[in-house]
């Protein structure tokens, strides 16, 4: 009698439940009419396609149902609404949909889903830098962990909260972690960094996160300070002092609860008989309610079956009325088929493209998807998909009633109902006869390019062997060209020196040149030195160097002109000769920073033997080119050289003559001859070297030796340019008398 006392007890409190339930998640009806009518709209977003907008309503139906504490149906909307919204972008919203979510969860204390979606606001706030976001959150996590129990992994969260609000010295965030850390050490027994935390709760100092500037100058400010530093300690204290009590209060509780436990056992004997008494009128009433009930429903439950079935059947139609209006507005063939691969409807694209209406499919060719004509592979393929409930897709060429033959790419969808099992089959074909068509023209188009690229091949073999071979010559070219050079021990006799000289290409148009003139009864001793920019660079700009030597050896070696003006008026001369200037268009011309050395203490030349200490006259004359002399150890100085270049129809026209410039140095003293690659090489903001740059270097180095000025200057050169191109020839000659 009392277990069936028990079973009557417990289907009272179920149906209870059930009915409270049931009215706690009941809708009003205005509430209700906008869900259905969000619903609805996004169940049509979905077949046009727009998830985000889809998204959007679902969002909003579940804060609707939210509000209205249909929290079941609010469950249902979020969960669905994240599902879709994972791929649309929008990861501001998903959050949001994840706070309503962890609401939901937290209230009804299931923390492990809670947990989960914790977790994905936690990436989503570390992801994009939101710190403040983030120590938020792990302090959620910390409190759902400690709900189940799992107090060591809240700490550990707890504990990383702390370390992100010192650094973003947040205040009420640091205080917040102090009382998170406070009361889950509590609970993990840990006493001693439970009384830590709560002395930091007592001892925090808001001004110390404050911009506020204490100074002796404003006392009221610091007293407004001070007084409002009391006034919070005395906060914390109280909420301190409050935690305490409440905790010492739970533990009187927990004792008389168990007093009053056990009267209360005393008392519910006597109430028992009191109580069996009414359960047994409930059990009466019950029954006879359950029985009416039951018949009622009984009653009902046919009626409610064929409202079903007649909501599926209009559902199914409504599918395939949408299906109908997107697949008569496409330009693809689409066949609708049973579970059997049956054909049931065609739109009118396949007419189109087969040429044959649904009856002339059905009567004429096939009534099945797969028919007599079927390649077997297709038949496999199809059959497969039909098995496995996926998507298989084929290309088929085939004919239609005209003799007009079509390729068409096939695609066969199953549509499942809620148990997976197939529905119905749907079609869609697309005519990619043209694709085909190109497809082969490209085919055919790439042997020819084949064929074509063979014989290219074996064209740049060719050009490859006449390439290597005008490259020896060129090579074998340098080798000549740099015989014409000064050799530098010769120059050594003569005074200490470097040379930098570095050719666009294998050979170059530019060339140094090195001559000394021995006393003799008509003429001093003299030394001449001269660095040459011809015209281009390369193989032209070497037969220019070429002309340019041997002219200069003629000039001063054979016919003793002594005179640096006279020289290059006397080469500008030559090279108009030589290129037949004024009878043709030729323009090309080289420019020079051509000096004599002369000992003004001695009649003999500059030989480094024969003392160290000597004045020396520099005449200098210059065609477009300076000079740069370094004197007495002070800055570096420049003589511009004459506006005027030798040879070209440029020169032939100038009426401005050679003209010399005489400097008088001592022994240590420097010289630069340059030409213009050095100064015009640009790095790689296009700028160029610049002879800023260029004195600026050789004024750092200037105690250094030779040698060293040299790599100096070259390494400078060389970190400026970095990948860029050299643009010309470069030669630089540096001179230590």
């Amino acid at each position: 009698m009392y277990k069936k006392q028990k079973i009557v007890n417990l289907i009272l409190l179920i149906l209870f439940l059930s009915a409270f339930y049931s009215n706690a998640q009941q809708l009003p009806p205005s509430v209700k009419a906008k869900v259905d009518s969000l619903d609805n709209a996004a169940t049509n977003l979905i077949y046009e396609g727009l998830f985000d907008a889809a998204v959007e309503n679902m969002f909003e139906a579940g804060k609707l149902c939210y509000n209205a504490k249909g929290f079941t149906k609010a469950t249902d909307f979020f969960e669905k609404a994240k599902k879709l919204g994972k791929n649309t972008g929008n990861s501001q919203r998903q959050v949001k949909i994840n706070n309503y979510l962890t609401a939901i969860y937290h209230d009804k204390g299931d923390f492990e889903s809670a947990l989960g979606i914790y977790n994905d606001n936690l990436q989503y706030y570390r992801k994009n830098g939101q710190k403040k976001n983030e120590a938020e959150e792990l302090l959620k996590i910390a409190d759902a962990l400690a709900a189940i129990d799992r107090t060591a992994e809240a700490l550990q969260n707890a504990e990383t909260a702390l370390k992100i609000g010192e650094q973003l010295k947040d205040s009420a965030l640091i205080f917040d972690c102090f009382l998170n850390l406070a009361d889950n050490y509590k609970k993990n027994g840990n006493d001693s960094k439970y009384k830590l935390y709560i002395g930091k709760i007592q001892k925090f100092n808001y001004s110390k996160y404050k911009n506020v500037d204490i100074s002796a100058e404003d006392p009221d400010k610091l007293s407004r300070l001070k007084a409002y530093n009391v006034n919070e300690k005395r906060k914390r204290d109280a909420l301190v002092s409050q935690m305490d009590s409440l905790a010492k209060l739970r533990e009187k509780t927990l004792a008389e609860t168990k007093e009053e436990s056990e009267l209360k056992d005393a008392k519910i004997a006597q109430q028992t008989i009191v109580r069996n008494f009414i359960i047994v009128i409930l059990i009466i009433v019950m029954l006879f309610s359950i029985l009416f009930f039951y018949q009622n429903q009984q009653r009902k439950k046919a009626n409610i079956l064929l409202e079903a079935k007649n909501v599926e059947i209009n559902k199914q139609k409504i599918e395939l009325e949408r299906l109908s209006i997107v697949a008569s507005g496409t330009d693809n063939a689409v066949m609708i088929m049973d579970e059997f691969g049956n054909f049931e409807w065609v739109n009118e694209s396949y007419t189109r493209l087969f040429g044959m209406s649904l009856d002339q499919l059905v009567n004429n060719k096939s009534k099945n998807i797969i028919g007599n004509n079927t390649p077997e592979d297709v038949k496999k393929l199809i059959l497969d998909g039909i098995s496995d409930r996926k998507t298989v897709s084929y290309n088929l060429t085939t004919s239609t009633p005209s003799g007009k033959s079509i390729t068409v790419q096939a695609t066969i969808t199953p549509i499942l109902d809620e148990n997976g099992n197939i529905r119905k089959l749907i079609a869609i074909d697309s005519d990619i006869t043209k694709i085909v068509e190109a497809e082969a023209e490209i085919k055919r188009q790439a042997y020819e390019i084949m064929q074509k690229s063979e014989e290219l091949q074996q064209i740049n073999s060719q050009l490859d062997s006449q390439n290597k071979h005008i490259t020896g010559s060129i090579t074998y070219a340098r080798t000549i060209q740099r015989a014409i050079m000064p050799a530098k021990a010769e120059m050594d006799n003569f005074f200490d020196s470097f040379l930098i000289y570095k050719p666009k290409d294998i050979v170059s148009g530019d060339f140094a040149w090195f001559s000394k003139i021995e006393k003799s009864e008509k003429s001093k001793a003299y030394s001449f030195v001269a660095i040459v920019d011809c015209t281009g660079h390369g193989v032209p700009g070497a037969f220019m160097s070429m002309i340019g030597s041997r002219l200069l050896n003629e000039i001063v070696n054979e016919k003793q002109i002594i005179d640096p003006s006279e020289v290059l008026e006397l080469l500008n001369i030559g090279v108009q000769t030589a290129l037949r200037q004024k009878d043709t268009d030729n323009n090309d011309g080289m420019d020079v920073c051509l000096c004599r050395l002369e000992n003004m203490d001695t009649d003999e030349n500059l030989d480094k033997t024969k003392g160290h200490e000597r004045n020396i006259l520099v005449t200098f004359s210059g065609a477009k080119r300076p000079l740069f002399y370094f004197k007495d150890e002070n800055e570096i100085e420049t003589i511009r050289g004459d506006r005027k270049s030798i040879g070209g129809v440029r020169s032939k026209r100038s009426s401005v003559n050679f003209t010399n410039a005489e400097i008088v140095l001592k022994s240590g003293d420097w010289l630069y001859l340059t030409t213009d690659g050095i100064i015009d090489q640009n790095g790689i903001d296009r700028k160029r070297f610049g002879s800023g740059r260029f004195v600026e270097v050789l004024t750092q180095m200037r105690s250094s030796q030779p040698e060293e000025q040299g790599k100096a200057l070259d390494s400078a050169l060389i970190e400026y340019q970095d990948k860029e191109e050299q643009r010309d020839d470069i030669t630089v000659l540096g001179i230590r008398l």
